[in-house]
């Protein structure tokens, strides 16, 4: 097969399987929809169908009921709503903008009806982001990975690359390419929704008389702009898959030095104009920009980037086996799943991380414990993510043995350091890891759930102190995970086997959720025999941190 054939059929494919794979993410939102539009019937036929007779009510009796105060019983129900919305930032809102409304006067029904109805689209955006931002994460770096499959399958053989950068994934997440970022489209489509459902609800329960018929009507229409924001869901998600496979193919073609792209259209009834004329353009890869000369051109765009035949002078450092000599073969038969689990999968054709043999030793021990540690958690996965694509830098200038510098993003040893080997290397790599996790995803220094918890969990430390001061003086008297975080609660009044001073707790507030956070991905992760006594001790940390991940 010609190269630029097999590229266009590579990239058709996966385009097609990427779609696909976006299929479940809509499905989850979907329900989502449908679960908030069922609620806000149930919410409705609460308020009107228990106060009516057969015969249901007039409008004027309607507008009176509408009038009617709400009981503190039922604002609490609201305030319990916006509590199971995970985004901090419109829970605040949304708890900010139900209080000034109680403020104003007691609230009405029919302004408790306008919030239930903001909450529950506000509950929609919000699975709808949580679940599109982890589905996005995904496409970049499978894209990535079958982009560079691709490339070696058409060689037939593999070289050595690095995995795409967790930051540079940050990056590609954080671009507002079309002008808008996908987050806020989602919001703005929310609230539109909103809107139209607020004119529609109170539209037919003022105008008309309210009967069965009616509250089916309403059922009905409800459903119908439900409808509306799934098909807007789905199109931002299409959309922005297309984006994300595209920025994935680039910085593939980028690791690999290729000069320039060709813009591959999928010729078919639905092909849109501005993609047939784009088909086959060629496009310096400097000159690569999204939304106006590589994909996504338009909405639902399946338009894809291949790397031009300059592609083969490619700058690639063939992978050899060490005990033959011999390159590693990707034969023509050679499947996605066989070349990840054989080759990427057992670290062969990974560029070597770590050039201090210690270092590189204990970190596969490390990821082994990982492994074993696994319960399918979300935290395990991310932890791995932030291992795999770190970077782990020899710095002889370093304070101390080890540390994670945010500034950088790198993971810094210093082998000359007299603590260098000293410690225990399974929390050294879940400590440091577990701040870059935190640096680069979480910021647990800024997470209103996680910042109230650690406040509890220094109550509850304050009320057990004594038994906390036995664990550390005698059952526990080498952990260094949990003196720190006793130290941190305590701002180093409390002290143990380990602990910053307390002059480092007061240097910056950030330190104290900073490390919390990094020692209890540790001590969750390394599943001690100690862990149920301290998940009891400090439930709500653990319950909080579990919830930022």
């Amino acid at each position: 097969m010609a190269y630029e054939d097999y590229w266009i059929k590579r990239a058709d494919d996966r385009m097609e399987e990427i779609q696909k794979g976006s299929d479940d993410a809509i499905r989850e939102i979907h329900k989502a929809y449908d679960a908030a539009v069922k609620e806000l019937n149930r919410d409705i036929d609460r308020i009107f169908f228990r106060f009516s007779g057969k015969n249901g009510l007039t409008p004027e009796e309607a507008r009176q009921l509408l009038e009617g105060r709400l009981s503190q019983k039922d604002v609490a129900v609201i305030r319990k709503r916006i509590a199971w919305i995970e985004d901090e930032e419109i829970k605040k809102q949304l708890m900010a903008k139900l209080d000034a409304t109680i403020y104003r006067a007691r609230i009405t029904r029919l302004e408790a009806l306008k919030e239930d109805i903001y909450i529950q689209v506000s509950r929609m955006a919000d699975v709808e982001l949580r679940k599109s931002t982890a589905r996005y994460f995904d496409i970049i770096q499978e894209e990535y990975l079958h982009n560079v499959f691709d490339c070696q399958k058409y060689l037939g053989f593999a070289y050595s690359f690095s995995r795409i950068p967790e930051g540079v994934i940050q990056e590609i997440l954080k671009d507002d390419w079309s002008g808008k970022h996908y987050s806020r489209r989602v919001w703005e489509n929310a609230m539109v929704n909103g809107g139209r459902i607020e004119d529609t609800v109170k539209g037919l329960l003022l105008k008309g008389t309210l009967t069965g018929i009616n509250s089916r009507k309403l059922a009905k229409e409800l459903q119908r702009l439900a409808g509306a924001g799934k098909y807007a869901c789905e199109r931002l998600i299409r959309t922005e898959g297309t984006y994300f496979t595209a920025m994935a193919d680039l910085e593939a073609a980028k690791a690999r030095e290729t000069k320039k792209l060709r813009f591959v259209a999928t010729l078919d009834q639905r092909t849109s104009p501005q993609c047939r004329e784009a088909d086959g353009k060629l496009i310096a890869i400097e000159d690569a920009r999204p939304g106006k000369n590589i994909p996504p051109l338009h909405p639902f765009c399946r338009s894809v980037i291949i790397d031009e035949i300059e592609g083969l002078k490619h700058k690639v450092r063939t992978a050899r086996d060490p005990e033959t000599g011999r390159n590693y073969k990707v034969p023509a038969d050679m499947t996605y799943q066989e070349w990840n689990k054989k080759l990427v999968g057992t670290g062969k054709l990974l560029l070597p991380a770590i050039k201090h043999e210690g270092m590189a030793k204990s970190l596969e021990d490390f990821d082994k414990v990982l492994e074993q540690n696994d319960d399918g958690s979300n935290l395990f996965r991310m932890l791995r993510m932030s291992k795999d694509n770190a970077d782990y830098v020899e710095d002889t200038a370093l304070g101390g043995a080890y540390a994670y510098v945010p500034e950088a993003d790198e993971f810094r040893y210093n082998p000359e350091h007299e603590y260098f080997g000293q410690y225990d290397m399974n929390f050294v790599y879940a400590h440091e890891l577990g701040h870059r996790l935190d640096c680069t995803w979480t910021h647990s220094w800024e997470n209103e759930s996680f910042l109230s918890a650690i406040e509890r969990a220094r109550r509850n430390l304050h009320e057990n102190e004594e038994t906390v001061r036995k664990w550390l003086s005698g059952k526990y008297p080498e952990d260094a995970a949990l003196s720190d975080i006793v130290s941190a609660l305590s701002f180093g009044r409390i002290k143990g086997y380990a602990g910053h001073p307390e002059a480092y707790w007061k240097r910056d507030e950030k330190n104290v959720p900073m490390e919390i956070f990094a020692n209890l991905v540790y001590i969750r992760t390394m599943k001690n025999k100690e862990f149920l006594d301290r998940q009891e001790l400090f439930k709500e940390l653990f319950a909080a941190m579990e919830e930022m991940i």
